[in-house]
């Protein structure tokens, strides 16, 4: 929920910068000119959710769609066309937010494939 403009213009510079840009945590929070520990607070007092889990979110949500490209990408090119370490860090991310692994995710009927059906 949006409580004013200003808030909306924090939550879309900040996510062009963690989301599209993958820049780190220290480095947005300097670039909106609060300490970190501030910025979080506000950042989770707008959105709901820490700016962290909001960019680790953002990650898994663009597998997912790269997913349904199925013959198109392996894991190692999700891994890395999603800011994740490695193939590894990947799929645990994955398993976390929705509590299956990608293979697991691609074999269920989905109505809806591009949500996510399972929150930790």
């Amino acid at each position: 929920m949006f409580t004013s403009t200003t808030d909306n213009y924090l939550l879309t510079f900040t996510h062009s910068l963690l989301c599209e840009k993958n820049q780190p945590l220290a480095q947005v929070s300097c670039q909106t000119g609060y300490s970190q520990k501030h910025f979080i607070q506000l950042y989770k007092k707008i959105a709901g959710i820490s700016p962290k889990k909001h960019q680790r979110l953002h990650r898994v949500n663009r597998a997912i769609e790269l997913l349904q490209r199925k013959a198109q990408f392996s894991y190692t090119d999700i891994a890395h066309l999603c800011h994740f370490y490695d193939q590894a860090h990947f799929i645990n991310e994955f398993r976390y937010f929705t509590g299956l692994s990608p293979s697991q995710y691609l074999s269920l009927p989905l109505s809806y494939p591009h949500v996510i059906t399972y929150s930790a």
